[in-house]
């Protein structure tokens, strides 16, 4: 469980031992009308394989650009994991 890529040992303490909860998402409004978004978790490409996490990122895109969210959400075809890697792929040799 330990190794170059195994996260803080602290937060992984935190979660697995002490089942403390941790904020991986949140939304904020300021006082003159600008919107953010923060996430934790996108760390895996495939991640974007998951449908939920997918569309509360692409909502949340579009929430801070003060585009009207869809009530269903904005729904997109999952990719496969060899579109990914072709992703990663172009994307590196750019």
């Amino acid at each position: 469980m330990n190794g170059e890529h195994s996260n803080n040992p602290y937060v992984r303490k935190a979660v697995l031992e002490n089942k403390e909860t941790q904020t991986v998402a949140w939304a904020y409004t300021r006082p003159d009308g600008g919107r953010g978004f923060g996430l934790t978790g996108m760390h895996e490409h495939s991640n974007w394989m998951i449908d939920d996490l997918r569309k509360l990122v692409l909502n949340a895109l579009i929430w801070t650009a003060k585009i009207e969210v869809p009530e269903t959400g904005v729904v997109t075809p999952t990719p496969t994991q060899s579109e990914l890697t072709a992703l990663q792929k172009k994307h590196a040799s750019d």
